[in-house]
């Protein structure tokens, strides 16, 4: 399957790359497509990017038209979908008749099937073995975690490759017999590497104000925002003919963003709000305890989904009713009455409390209003004040939040994680600046 692109005759133009998926509930929202994004993270790793997917239902005759169309205007094509053993898993049939290809019975498939079976127990259900019929001259893709085998054809110059949809299915094969077989036929067109950093606090717009102009100057490096709300990340990606000059590329544009925006970076790559404040609260010896009204111990949640949080957090409180408060925490009613229990004083005194109570060296605190009722003149839905205490001062944040009472809930959690973040960065709680304070 080398054809004319092997290790003697590489293209001299980075090759045309495209993802197909099919299934009818793809399209229907039922399932979300998750394999085109793993697909094309999977190519970078070879230097080849996609530029076009697609997705399409289960009918025959449109998946053989955009085979048909594929093939024309691009030189590797990857499609996902429709190769189970049901009557609706046509993409074989329709690749065999988009290509004159008459299916024929691959006997080595067969054999996998059956022995896959065999390892579970299993007899294998006649239906079974359509999977193992592929288009005539096609290359059998090996699937070491389903029945379901890949093919590979070429058709005029285009080498188009079948797998499955089961994501772990096609991420296996994608790694073990895909990306050799793609680096066999285009060799290595070049290296591209990304970095993706992760901002919190910054609009949208004003993250792209900020950053705007940073990286002129730096060849084969593109900056691209991506909104993921409350956060937004600049992906930042380096083409080049080697891995040294490639991250040799993506430190200096690094370098030049943390410039503009720095204090906004919370992390990069696979960190989270959460693992960047266990690690902070772990390199510098501190411990944690929490006491939550609005956001019902999603700060706490969030700390202990990281693997290593029992060794910083001490303790989680959520403490929601106003006789909780007072009960649990020792708010006293004076406060409960006036300001309230939504207010800077209770939120401090929740923090303060909590942090003695657990005999932690911070506490960190929320209450408010998330909706839709509850809101008064006073405070309403969406006022939330957070409370941070160390063992020399207290301090609160009021911020004001939208969006409905889930989204009140994430917001301020994430607010509070953030804020105590950059205390343990050195910075003074009482500046910290976030386009929700009030």
């Amino acid at each position: 399957m080398s054809g004319q692109n092997g290790k003697e005759g590489l293209v001299s133009q980075i090759p045309c790359v495209e993802v197909i998926v099919v299934g009818d509930e793809i399209l229907s929202g039922t399932v979300i497509d998750t394999n085109s994004a793993l697909i094309a993270e999977k190519l970078l790793d070879v230097g080849l990017e996609v530029r076009r997917m697609t997705a399409i239902g289960d009918a025959p005759e449109g998946i053989r038209q955009e085979l048909r169309a594929a093939a024309g205007r691009s030189q590797l094509v990857i499609v996902t979908g429709g190769l189970g053993p049901t009557e609706d898993d046509r993409t074989a049939q329709a690749a065999a008749e988009a290509f004159g290809r008459p299916l024929v019975l691959d006997t080595v498939s067969l054999e996998r099937i059956r022995a896959f079976f065999q390892r579970l127990g299993f007899e294998m259900n006649p239906s079974n073995e359509k999977q193992a019929y592929l288009p005539r001259g096609a290359r059998a893709v090996p699937n070491p975690l389903g029945t379901a085998p890949g093919f590979a054809v070429e058709e005029a110059g285009c080498l188009l490759i079948f797998l499955p949809g089961v994501p772990r299915e096609l991420e296996r094969m994608m790694e073990e017999s895909v990306l050799p077989m793609v680096r066999e036929r285009f060799g290595d067109v070049h290296v591209v590497r990304s970095l993706t950093l992760k901002i919190f606090g910054l609009t949208e717009s004003r993250m792209g104000e900020e950053v705007a102009g940073a990286l002129e100057g730096i060849p084969g490096v593109s900056l691209a925002s991506l909104p993921r709300y409350p956060e937004n990340r600049l992906r930042v990606t380096a083409r080049a003919p080697s891995e040294e000059e490639a991250q040799r590329l993506l430190d200096e544009a690094e370098r030049r963003l943390r410039r503009r925006v720095g204090s906004w970076i919370y992390g990069k790559g696979e960190d989270e709000l959460e693992s960047v404040v266990v690690r902070l609260l772990t390199e510098r010896g501190r411990t944690l305890a929490t006491a939550e009204s609005c956001t019902g111990g999603l700060i706490a949640h969030r700390l202990t989904d990281v693997s290593g949080c029992s060794r910083v957090l001490k303790q989680g409180l959520v403490v929601y009713s106003v006789e909780s408060k007072r009960e649990c925490l020792g708010v006293p009613d004076s406060l409960l009455k006036e300001p309230g229990p939504v207010s800077r004083e209770v939120a401090g005194w929740m923090a303060d409390r909590v942090r003695k109570l657990a005999g932690a060296d911070l506490g960190l605190a929320s209450t408010g209003v998330a909706g839709p009722t509850g809101g008064t003149e006073k405070t309403p839905v969406g006022t939330v004040f957070l409370g941070l205490a160390d063992d020399h001062k207290n301090w609160s944040l009021h911020v004001k939040l939208r969006g409905g009472r889930t989204n009140v809930k994430k917001l301020a959690a994430a607010v509070a994680l953030d804020w105590l973040r950059r205390y343990l960065l050195g910075e003074d709680p009482e500046a910290y600046n976030t386009p929700w304070r009030r």
